[in-house]
Parts: C-alpha cells; sequence; structure tokens
C-alpha cells in the first residue's frame, strides 16, 4: 500500500506492504512533478518497488531537483539507502527513532511543520499499517 499528499511544498509519502499498484505510484511521481520542493517517504521493511518504477522515481528525483528525506524502518533498506545517498545530492536518510523523526521533520520543512506530522498521522491510518509507531506531534 502506497499513499501520498502534498502539504505544501512537501510530497509526504507512507508505503508499507509490498509493491504499490501503478495508480497510487504515479499520483505520488505527479505530485512530485508539480514543483516539490521536498520529498517524504516513510518506508517500511515490507515495502519494495518494481525496478521500473524505482526507474522512473530516481528520473523524476533527478528532473526536478527535489530534497528527499528518507525514513526507513528496516536497518538493511537504510544502509541501502545511504550508499545511494552518496551519488544523488540531497538524498539525507532517517530511522524510525523519534530523535531522527525529529530530524527529518526539520530536513523537509525549517520548524518541524505541524501540518507535516499531521498529514504523516494521517497517512498512517489511511495505510493502516500493522505497527502504528508512536509519532511525535
Amino acid at each position: 500500500m502506497l499513499v501520498s499528499r502534498r502539504v505544501g511544498d512537501c510530497v509526504a509519502l507512507v508505503h508499507a506492504r509490498g509493491v504499490p499498484d501503478d495508480e497510487a505510484f504515479g499520483r505520488a511521481l505527479d505530485e512530485l512533478g508539480r514543483g516539490a520542493a521536498v520529498f517524504l517517504p516513510f518506508t517500511y521493511a515490507d515495502a519494495t518497488l518494481r525496478p521500473q518504477q524505482r526507474r522512473e522515481l530516481a528520473s523524476t528525483l533527478a528532473r526536478h531537483r527535489v530534497r528527499v528525506a528518507a525514513i526507513v524502518e528496516s536497518d538493511l533498506q537504510r544502509r541501502m539507502a545511504v550508499a545511494v545517498g552518496w551519488f544523488v545530492p540531497g538524498l539525507r536518510v532517517f530511522s524510525t527513532a523519534a530523535e531522527e523523526l525529529e530530524e527529518a521533520y526539520a530536513f523537509a520543512i525549517p520548524g518541524g511543520g505541524g501540518p507535516l506530522r499531521e498529514a504523516i498521522l494521517d497517512l498512517h491510518r489511511v495505510a493502516d499499517v500493522r505497527a502504528p509507531l508512536r509519532l511525535p506531534v
């Protein structure tokens, strides 16, 4: 399941359970292509993308020079994302630990942004994430 929402200049996204359908994935890419300055994906260990989706996402991010604050649950996926970040300017990777969530919000929107936090909480409810996190509000 993949759900996304635009909050000001940021596209927030929650991705859990498997590969997203093309429609949901396309909506998220469309939002990124409409002048988003920041992409805040919240990705769980049981989530993945097809190779074509990975290419489309990389192309969209490169074309629009979007800053990315990736919040990643899995240690392995986080390490892979950090390695990718060595070659992708503007990509920062964060864990789901409370203090790192604060850093991710601050990176995404200076001051942390209350509406962004509310959107992330709501997207978790919509995605029906298996183990709701205690996200700082």
